[in-house]
């Protein structure tokens, strides 16, 4: 694969699937069991782990070999990710599924409740209120102050995001 393109959205099923098994199955979720590579998949897209002045963490720290970067597909700024971070486009960068962001969110909050790790849930729950407020705002535009008198008039909501825009439509029509 040469693109780190759409982890996240992929990754939630996964997450949302093994969170409802660590919720009836005692120790599935363990770290000496699946835990370990769930959370591993959480870090390939939001490492909470940040190392001091670049430094890579020991296992014990919850280093992962390579070291994740930190929320690597997060933009803060933005609050929300991209779907293709590397900004390949005459747009720029993009998300055009807000609903599998909100999907990934959900299950690394649910993961992270199912096994007791509070640091993990509030990770998810951070996510989610991030996400959410960008979804009202970029998606929506609930406050009526990000999209242009013209396309507000003919729509009420994007498809995709673009860094220098949206478009009406989905990645694979424009219907």
């Amino acid at each position: 694969d040469s693109q780190m393109n759409d982890h996240e959205f992929h990754y939630a099923y996964f997450l949302l699937a093994a969170a409802a098994v660590a919720e009836r199955v005692a120790g599935w979720g363990a770290e000496s069991e699946w835990g370990g590579m769930l959370k591993l998949v959480v870090a390939d897209v939001a490492s909470a782990v940040r190392p001091a002045d670049g430094a890579a963490l020991t296992a014990a720290e919850g280093g992962a070999a390579p070291p994740l970067p930190f929320l690597r597909q997060l933009d803060p700024y933005a609050g929300h990710s991209w779907a293709s971070g590397q900004g390949c486009f005459m747009e720029g960068n993009n998300l055009e599924s807000s609903s599998e962001a909100m999907n990934f969110a959900s299950g690394i909050f649910l993961f992270g409740a199912a096994t007791g790790d509070e640091a993990l849930r509030d990770l998810g729950i951070y996510y989610y209120a991030t996400y959410a407020v960008a979804i009202e705002e970029y998606w929506f535009d609930v406050e009526g102050e990000v999209f242009e008198t013209r396309w507000a008039a003919r729509y009420r909501q994007t498809g995709i995001l673009w860094s220098n825009g949206c478009k009406y439509g989905t990645w694979w029509t424009d219907n």
